[in-house]
Protein backbone atom coordinates (compact mmCIF):
# COMPACT_ATOMS: atom_id res chain seq x y z
CA UNK A 1 0.00 0.00 0.00
CA UNK A 2 2.91 2.49 0.54
CA UNK A 3 4.20 1.45 -2.76
CA UNK A 4 0.59 2.46 -4.30
CA UNK A 5 0.85 5.34 -2.58
CA UNK A 6 4.66 6.54 -3.66
CA UNK A 7 3.65 5.23 -7.48
CA UNK A 8 0.52 8.00 -7.25
CA UNK A 9 2.02 10.69 -5.84
CA UNK A 10 5.54 10.70 -8.25
CA UNK A 11 3.08 10.03 -11.22
CA UNK A 12 1.04 13.18 -10.03
CA UNK A 13 4.02 15.20 -9.43
CA UNK A 14 5.37 13.82 -13.08
CA UNK A 15 1.87 15.00 -14.52
CA UNK A 16 2.20 18.68 -12.74
CA UNK A 17 6.17 18.72 -13.83
CA UNK A 18 4.87 18.28 -17.78
CA UNK A 19 2.12 20.47 -17.59
CA UNK A 20 3.97 23.20 -15.91
CA UNK A 21 6.51 23.26 -19.57
CA UNK A 22 4.71 26.11 -20.79
CA UNK A 23 7.47 28.92 -23.06
CA UNK A 24 6.50 32.64 -23.62
CA UNK A 25 8.12 33.73 -26.73
CA UNK A 26 7.98 37.00 -28.90
CA UNK A 27 7.47 35.82 -32.52
CA UNK A 28 9.12 38.39 -35.34
CA UNK A 29 6.28 41.03 -35.22
CA UNK A 30 6.35 40.90 -31.24
CA UNK A 31 3.74 39.39 -30.62
CA UNK A 32 4.03 37.18 -27.42
CA UNK A 33 3.42 33.51 -28.33
CA UNK A 34 2.85 30.81 -25.72
CA UNK A 35 4.49 27.31 -26.29
CA UNK A 36 5.34 23.84 -25.11
CA UNK A 37 8.51 24.27 -26.87
CA UNK A 38 11.47 26.38 -26.11
CA UNK A 39 11.89 29.44 -27.83
CA UNK A 40 14.30 28.75 -30.40
CA UNK A 41 12.71 25.79 -31.28
CA UNK A 42 9.64 27.89 -32.82
CA UNK A 43 9.21 27.36 -36.48
CA UNK A 44 9.60 30.77 -38.06
CA UNK A 45 8.33 31.46 -41.79
CA UNK A 46 11.67 32.49 -43.94
CA UNK A 47 11.22 35.60 -45.95
CA UNK A 48 10.83 35.74 -49.50
CA UNK A 49 13.55 37.30 -51.82
CA UNK A 50 10.74 40.22 -52.38
CA UNK A 51 10.69 41.04 -48.76
CA UNK A 52 14.37 40.85 -48.35
CA UNK A 53 14.96 42.80 -50.96
CA UNK A 54 12.84 45.17 -49.19
CA UNK A 55 14.03 45.12 -46.18
CA UNK A 56 17.61 45.80 -47.03
CA UNK A 57 16.40 48.40 -49.55
CA UNK A 58 14.77 50.53 -46.16
CA UNK A 59 17.92 49.70 -44.70
CA UNK A 60 19.98 51.47 -47.35
CA UNK A 61 17.84 54.43 -47.82
CA UNK A 62 17.45 54.89 -43.76
CA UNK A 63 21.00 54.79 -43.95
CA UNK A 64 21.41 57.60 -46.88
CA UNK A 65 19.05 59.65 -45.07
CA UNK A 66 21.00 59.59 -41.71
CA UNK A 67 24.29 60.33 -44.11
CA UNK A 68 22.22 63.55 -45.33
CA UNK A 69 20.93 64.83 -42.05
CA UNK A 70 24.79 64.83 -40.68
CA UNK A 71 26.07 66.50 -43.91
CA UNK A 72 23.27 68.69 -43.29
CA UNK A 73 24.25 69.36 -39.46
CA UNK A 74 28.11 69.34 -40.39
CA UNK A 75 27.07 72.05 -43.10
CA UNK A 76 24.82 74.33 -40.81
CA UNK A 77 27.63 74.23 -37.87
CA UNK A 78 30.28 75.31 -40.17
CA UNK A 79 28.26 78.33 -41.43
CA UNK A 80 27.58 79.10 -37.81
CA UNK A 81 31.28 78.90 -37.05
CA UNK A 82 32.17 80.77 -40.50
CA UNK A 83 29.91 83.58 -39.92
CA UNK A 84 30.84 83.96 -35.76
CA UNK A 85 34.14 84.35 -36.99
CA UNK A 86 33.20 87.54 -39.86
CA UNK A 87 30.98 88.69 -36.90
CA UNK A 88 34.12 88.65 -34.74
CA UNK A 89 36.70 89.81 -37.21
CA UNK A 90 34.84 93.24 -38.71
CA UNK A 91 33.34 93.82 -35.06
CA UNK A 92 34.22 97.13 -33.29
CA UNK A 93 37.24 96.11 -30.96
CA UNK A 94 38.21 92.92 -32.27
CA UNK A 95 42.32 92.19 -32.57
CA UNK A 96 41.39 91.15 -35.85
CA UNK A 97 42.47 93.07 -39.21
CA UNK A 98 40.77 93.46 -42.38
CA UNK A 99 42.58 92.82 -45.40
CA UNK A 100 42.96 96.36 -46.60
CA UNK A 101 44.93 96.82 -42.95
CA UNK A 102 47.32 94.24 -43.25
CA UNK A 103 47.92 95.51 -46.54
CA UNK A 104 48.75 99.17 -45.51
CA UNK A 105 50.88 98.27 -42.40
CA UNK A 106 52.80 96.08 -45.09
CA UNK A 107 53.41 98.73 -47.45
CA UNK A 108 54.04 101.07 -44.77
CA UNK A 109 56.80 98.95 -43.69
CA UNK A 110 57.65 98.44 -47.32
CA UNK A 111 57.96 102.31 -48.58
CA UNK A 112 59.74 103.22 -44.82
CA UNK A 113 62.50 100.81 -45.70
CA UNK A 114 63.29 102.65 -48.90
CA UNK A 115 62.62 105.93 -48.34
CA UNK A 116 65.48 105.23 -45.44
CA UNK A 117 67.47 103.98 -48.18
CA UNK A 118 67.22 106.72 -50.39
CA UNK A 119 65.72 106.18 -53.96
CA UNK A 120 68.54 105.20 -56.56
CA UNK A 121 69.20 106.98 -60.01
CA UNK A 122 68.63 105.77 -63.16
CA UNK A 123 72.62 105.81 -63.25
CA UNK A 124 72.96 103.57 -59.77
CA UNK A 125 70.12 100.84 -61.31
CA UNK A 126 72.13 100.43 -64.56
CA UNK A 127 75.40 100.11 -62.54
CA UNK A 128 73.95 97.42 -60.37
CA UNK A 129 72.72 95.66 -63.06
CA UNK A 130 76.06 95.68 -64.92
CA UNK A 131 77.43 94.64 -61.80
CA UNK A 132 75.63 91.55 -61.52
CA UNK A 133 75.86 90.70 -65.10
CA UNK A 134 79.26 90.74 -65.02
CA UNK A 135 79.39 88.30 -61.99
CA UNK A 136 77.37 85.38 -63.94
CA UNK A 137 79.05 84.41 -67.12
CA UNK A 138 77.11 83.88 -69.48
CA UNK A 139 75.54 80.37 -71.06
CA UNK A 140 76.43 79.56 -74.46
CA UNK A 141 74.41 76.97 -76.51
CA UNK A 142 77.60 75.56 -78.77
CA UNK A 143 76.41 71.71 -78.94
CA UNK A 144 72.88 71.46 -80.56
CA UNK A 145 71.59 67.90 -82.24
CA UNK A 146 68.87 66.89 -83.66
CA UNK A 147 65.94 68.70 -80.75
CA UNK A 148 68.55 68.76 -78.05
CA UNK A 149 71.04 71.31 -77.28
CA UNK A 150 73.61 71.11 -74.21
CA UNK A 151 75.15 74.65 -72.90
CA UNK A 152 78.68 75.15 -71.67
CA UNK A 153 77.91 74.64 -67.80
CA UNK A 154 76.49 71.05 -69.11
CA UNK A 155 72.51 71.96 -68.59
CA UNK A 156 70.36 70.07 -71.20
CA UNK A 157 67.59 72.00 -73.62
CA UNK A 158 65.06 70.79 -75.28
CA UNK A 159 63.89 71.96 -78.38
CA UNK A 160 60.00 72.41 -78.42
CA UNK A 161 59.69 74.56 -81.50
CA UNK A 162 61.81 76.75 -83.98
CA UNK A 163 61.88 79.52 -81.59
CA UNK A 164 60.68 77.81 -78.32
CA UNK A 165 62.51 75.46 -75.65
CA UNK A 166 62.81 74.39 -72.23
CA UNK A 167 65.37 74.45 -70.23
CA UNK A 168 67.61 71.90 -67.83
CA UNK A 169 64.91 73.00 -64.65
CA UNK A 170 62.05 73.53 -66.68
CA UNK A 171 62.27 76.99 -67.35
CA UNK A 172 60.92 78.32 -70.56
CA UNK A 173 63.38 79.51 -73.37
CA UNK A 174 62.60 82.13 -76.20
CA UNK A 175 64.33 83.03 -79.40
CA UNK A 176 65.19 86.53 -79.31
CA UNK A 177 67.46 87.67 -82.33
CA UNK A 178 70.41 85.13 -82.11
CA UNK A 179 70.42 85.19 -78.17
CA UNK A 180 67.78 82.87 -75.93
CA UNK A 181 66.26 84.04 -72.88
CA UNK A 182 65.21 81.63 -70.45
CA UNK A 183 62.68 82.60 -67.30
Amino acid sequence: MLAAKALLACSIFAAGAAQAQIYKCDDENGRLLLSDKPCGALLVRKKSLEENYSDDLRAYEATLNKQEQRAKERRREEAKRMEAARYQQYSPGSQHKSYEENLAERNAGVQSTITSRGSLTREEKAEIAREKLSRVPPTELPFCSGGTCTDNKGGSYQQVSKDFMTGPQGQACYRQGNMWTCN
